[in-house]
């Protein structure tokens, strides 16, 4: 019997290894033929390309079964308990609230390997690269799906933004094209040497579907560049950073593995994620473990600063910190710290959700926010980072990908 051999991946798109005892399950019985019956095999557990775990599983299937449809799912043990569906995401359905994957068997490579991403955090964006040991390499992902073809071309940190008509580009630089795959992600080839593209400006040129050329920031960057309020509107920009709007500037390169050493420091000396947190938590001081022990402060950071000009930032809410544990509070929610549009605002807006709002300070501020809340009081957070609720995406400009791409 002649058959055809499917690679199925489940990548986990977290550092943290919290599942495991993975399961593939799908419509096919021990032959390889199609069945309603669905049978299961175990996955061995392994580390993807983004340095994160994921689990792998080959199945033969029968190469009489070209042109049927099967479907697939996984079930694993996490911290929700054992034999969890780990398939979150619906099918394209409005009708249906079922969770499962689905392909064609075909003669096509596509079709050999099936993967499913439970987060894009680490697959999208300008992200690090492993490959066999080496020290990780960029790779830049971006779903465009109705672009004719989109480049990553790489500005300057002294001036942080590209005209439309390509002023700003770094001409010492690469311009890497990126190549569309069937599921309208673009992806570049992998840039050797990561650590040589950190704190790098970029954005994406664009070729959209009605032939006109843009330029899109990446709306999932860990970083913009500008730090102001001006939005050059396309045109030449000759100011610094530090007066530009960061939802309409350069997004930057950036790990998402370490954090700025020193507060004050952002674009300085790094340390890893591990060395930050290695005092997290003090021996002998309790956590709160129940949801009904916390006293929830919801904190805008922008409503801050009062008693002088200009937003709040998240120095300000780390001297606000003393204030609220005299209040008897144990646990703060930061409303939303997304990147938006100006320095003013309520965060609610704009598109950049992988990023801090830059008149905040940045993300790694947060950071440093969230560590300091830790050292006030033995009745600390519950979890690594301050709650953080979540925005509507409402895009604006340079961020706005719905124009024909």
């Amino acid at each position: 019997m002649a058959t055809v051999a499917v690679q199925f991946r489940y990548l986990t798109g977290l550092k943290r290894p919290i599942f495991r005892n993975a399961r593939l399950t799908g419509s096919w019985d021990a032959t390889g033929r199609f069945s309603p019956v669905w049978s299961e095999a175990p996955m061995a557990p392994g580390t993807a390309e983004d340095g994160c775990p994921c689990f792998t599983a080959t199945v033969l299937l029968d190469e009489a079964e070209l042109g049927t449809r099967f479907r697939w799912g996984v079930r694993l043990d996490g911290p929700g308990g054992a034999n969890l569906w780990g398939i979150p995401t619906e099918v394209n359905d409005m009708r249906s609230a079922e969770r499962f994957r689905e392909f064609e068997l075909t003669v096509a490579p596509e079709s050999r390997q099936q993967d499913f991403y439970f987060t894009y955090a680490r697959r999208l964006g300008a992200r690090k690269f492993f490959s066999d040991g080496a020290a990780p390499g960029l790779r830049f992902s971006v779903w465009a799906p109705n672009a004719l073809g989109v480049e990553v071309v790489f500005g300057t940190p002294a001036n942080g933004y590209i005209a439309d008509d390509g002023d700003g580009i770094d001409p010492a630089r690469p311009i890497p094209a990126l190549t569309k795959g069937t599921d309208g992600i673009w992806q570049s080839a992998v840039l050797p040497d990561f650590a040589a593209f950190e704190g790098v400006p970029y954005m994406y040129r664009i070729k959209n579907a009605p032939g006109e050329t843009v330029f899109r920031t990446d709306i999932f960057s860990r970083n913009q560049i500008g730090r102001g309020s001006i939005d050059p509107e396309g045109q030449h920009f000759k100011g610094t950073p530090a007066t530009l709007d960061g939802s309409k500037s350069c997004s930057l390169v950036q790990s998402v593995d370490t954090v700025a050493r020193d507060f004050g420091d952002p674009s300085g000396p790094r340390i890893t994620d591990a060395e930050f947190w290695a005092h997290e938590f003090t021996p002998g001081m309790t956590v709160p473990s129940r949801v009904e022990d916390l006293i929830v402060y919801e904190l805008h950071v922008n409503a801050l600063g009062g008693g002088r000009p200009g937003p709040g930032t998240l120095k300000d809410a780390m001297d606000f910190l003393p204030y609220l544990l005299d209040l008897g509070v144990n646990a703060v929610e930061l409303l939303p710290m997304a990147e938006f549009s100006g320095a003013f605002g309520w965060g609610y807006g704009d598109s950049h959700h992988f990023t801090i709002e830059s008149s905040a300070h940045g993300p790694c501020s947060r950071c440093r926010r969230s560590e300091a809340s830790y050292t006030l009081t033995s009745r600390r957070l519950p979890s690594r980072s301050c709650y953080r609720e979540r925005a509507t995406v409402r895009t604006a400009s340079r961020s706005d990908w719905r124009a024909g791409c």
